[in-house]
């Protein structure tokens, strides 16, 4: 897991230092020729890239001239740059996507735990590939913005896999595995993930019961992510969109939320036995049978 020591905790800071590594890379400098033609050192361009240290709109602006930066492109940054210190992040509409998959993936690399709660579908962390592709069909996008997000997802699992895994825990509700994704093969092999998943020490699933009434964590999924060095981030997903929360007034109740959804779901034992169930068709629930 990488280091978190010194990293903003403001997801709009970490998106804005990637937006402007990107465009230095594009016009060809690398940090040291970036920081001369700037007056600055190559460790404050570094800390810039990185979201240990956020540019004034101003600073911006002259970095992405040197850059030559699009127009279009150099606005985008720049409304970023100008909003940066706001409390909460909804990026809207295509383009912002990929700031906020990347300020995911830093997050998640640097994470000493992650929570996904989900009571709509499986977690994209466990996802197989069919699952995943299936999911985002539904979504009507173009078969190449399906494959590259699906490749992108594939990509981030490598979080639980690597030297130094975050802790993981997924609770999810039974109705996420009720519910098909494509065809019985695709659903039976999903289960079947789930099961090489909670192989590793370091992953947990729990399984809400269908038969639990409502609770605060039906309204949607969210993801937790913890550090050693700083307070949690929280990221909540809806409708193809997310909002990026980090201060504590915000983060509170969906940490109260996780807490008491953890309490109502079935224990680790119990959570996968019901998926071998699922898995093996033989659930009350409509599982299917290959």
């Amino acid at each position: 897991m990488l280091a978190m020591s010194g990293l903003n905790k403001s997801p709009r800071a970490l998106a804005l230092g990637s937006d402007l590594a990107e465009a230095r890379i594009k016009s060809g400098l690398n940090q040291r020729e970036a920081a001369q033609r700037f007056g600055f050192t190559q460790a404050v361009i570094a800390r810039i890239e990185t979201g240990r240290r956020v540019p004034t709109p101003d600073e911006c602006a002259v970095l992405l001239g040197i850059y030559s930066t699009p127009l279009a492109e150099r606005e985008h940054i720049l409304e970023l740059a100008r909003d940066v210190d706001r409390e909460t992040w909804t990026p809207v509409g295509s383009r912002h996507v990929p700031r906020q998959l990347g300020a995911l993936v830093k997050y998640e690399a640097a994470a000493t735990a992650i929570c996904e709660v989900n009571p709509l579908v499986i977690p994209g962390l466990l996802q197989t590939f069919e699952y995943a592709q299936a999911v985002m069909s539904a979504d009507r996008l173009s078969p190449s913005e399906i494959d590259a997000r699906v490749m992108f997802r594939m990509n981030r699992q490598k979080v639980l896999r690597g030297e130094e895994p975050s802790n993981y825990l997924a609770i999810i509700d039974e109705l996420a595995l009720m519910r098909f994704a494509g065809d019985s093969s695709i659903m039976k092999n999903q289960y079947a993930r789930l099961l090489e998943w909670l192989d590793f020490d370091h992953i947990d699933i729990r399984i809400v019961p269908r038969s639990t009434g409502f609770y605060p964590s039906l309204a949607g999924g969210y993801v937790v992510l913890e550090f050693d060095d700083g307070p949690p981030v929280v990221h909540v997903e809806h409708m193809g969109q997310g909002t990026w929360l980090h201060q504590a007034k915000y983060t509170k109740p969906l940490l109260s939320a996780r807490s008491s959804t953890l309490k109502i779901a079935l224990d680790s034992d119990s959570s996968r036995d019901l998926i071998a169930a699922y898995e093996k068709g033989e659930s009350n629930g409509k599982a299917p049978v290959a």
